[in-house]
């Protein structure tokens, strides 16, 4: 038992059939521990500070005001074009049913056993190996959730982990923001996902390749040097303009309001859309400064790296952005 704990806390996965030494995952701990822990930090005037309580304190009013909104909405978006896509209503049923326990246990045997757990400290190994017991208590929380469109807000805490980008990070932008969510949220979010990824390729245009089966970012490279090529060997008095759009923060920056107009802008069903919202609008969330978790706050924007649903949600926004760009 001690050399699988040292072992999952290392994170050294190729000797999971290995060598088998406590001491070594052990020392591998630590060694992880040390290069993540965060001696001193720049604050915002660029003064250094090396007193943790004093560095908790500027990474907290951070990440506050970071996820904070500073904007209402309120703008209806309006029915698209017949030529944008759209969720069918023949769809809509398929979205919205009860999951059965046999499509609930499929999407917990996707995740890898023993990642990350959240606030809760439950890998998904721990469902996998106790499922007979746990089942009922797992399964009646889920088909609550897509019965009444809402996630328990006592599942929805989340963990923000602080991963530097490089070693000795000086300010807050050389922090990677991961966040740690329950393994019954993630559930939740797979199955949404799992329903709404056939549907995405049709919804999605093809000139966006994030995230969906069969594309590649390759092929956007490709075509933006194709593009750049056939600019250099125009001729003529017309110039041409291309636009490179850097989204900083996109995620942490998605105001809720505007992600709700777009699940409707695509016609997803009310239940779904509400199921959505829960999960993004009613989270709270903690940082994991060295080790501990920090104050409880309550966002106001943004949606969570590391949440499965993200990326998706992501996408389905900056489509309705190319459309909006695509009608002016």
């Amino acid at each position: 038992m001690e050399e699988d704990f040292w072992a999952l806390k290392s994170r050294v996965n190729w000797l999971c059939d290995g060598d088998r030494n406590t001491r070594f995952f052990h020392l591998t701990t630590l060694n992880h521990r040390h290069n993540n822990k965060i001696r001193s930090l720049k604050d915002p005037n660029g003064v250094w500070l090396y007193d943790a309580d004093l560095i908790q304190q500027t990474l907290t009013s951070h990440f506050i005001s970071l996820f904070t909104t500073d904007m209402i909405c309120s703008k209806p978006v309006s029915d698209p074009p017949f030529l944008f896509p759209r969720i069918e209503m023949e769809c809509h049923q398929s979205l919205c049913s009860v999951p059965a326990v046999d499509e609930i246990k499929k999407v917990l045997w996707s995740f890898k056993p023993w990642k990350s757990p959240g606030p809760d400290g439950l890998h998904p190994g721990f469902f996998q190996k106790t499922w007979d017991i746990v089942a009922p208590s797992v399964v009646q929380v889920i088909e609550e959730a897509f019965s009444v469109g809402r996630i328990p807000p006592g599942l929805n805490h989340t963990y923000l982990c602080l991963i530097p980008k490089i070693r000795n990070p000086e300010t807050v932008g050389h922090l990677r923001l991961i966040s740690l969510c329950n393994t019954i949220l993630k559930l939740v979010t797979k199955i949404l996902i799992s329903r709404i990824r056939p549907l995405l390729c049709d919804l999605i245009s093809p000139l966006q390749s994030s995230f969906l089966p069969g594309r590649s970012s390759t092929d956007n490279v490709i075509i933006v040097q194709e593009i750049v090529h056939r600019f250099n060997s125009m001729k003529g008095s017309k110039g041409n303009m291309l636009i490179k759009l850097d989204l900083e923060k996109a995620y942490d920056r998605l105001e809720w309001g505007f992600i709700r107009q777009v699940l409707h802008f695509f016609n997803f069903p009310p239940l779904w859309i509400n199921l959505i919202m829960s999960i993004i609008s009613l989270s709270s969330m903690s940082i994991l400064f060295n080790g501990s978790a920090t104050d409880t706050f309550s966002p106001s924007r943004g949606i969570r790296q590391g949440d499965p649903l993200s990326p998706y949600i992501f996408i389905l926004c900056v489509e309705y952005l190319s459309i909006q760009i695509t009608l002016v």
